[in-house]
């Protein structure tokens, strides 16, 4: 599946790079999935922009 320029990724696209941001993170305090289960959130957010998921507020969840 394929987005317009300057859209970002598409949102299964997008969950997918969540999944994989998830597993090779060390995230202390942190419930396996979470990010996951999150990722339509995130992908509204930063208009499926990956390189922007760090620029959400820490206190999204």
């Amino acid at each position: 599946m394929r987005t317009a320029p300057g859209i970002g990724v598409s949102r299964r696209t997008f969950r997918e790079l969540i999944t994989a941001l998830e597993a090779a993170l060390d995230l202390s305090a942190h419930r396996p999935g979470s990010l996951p289960r999150l990722a339509s959130y995130l992908h509204i957010r930063t208009a499926g922009r990956v390189g922007d998921v760090s620029g959400v507020d820490p206190g999204w969840e």
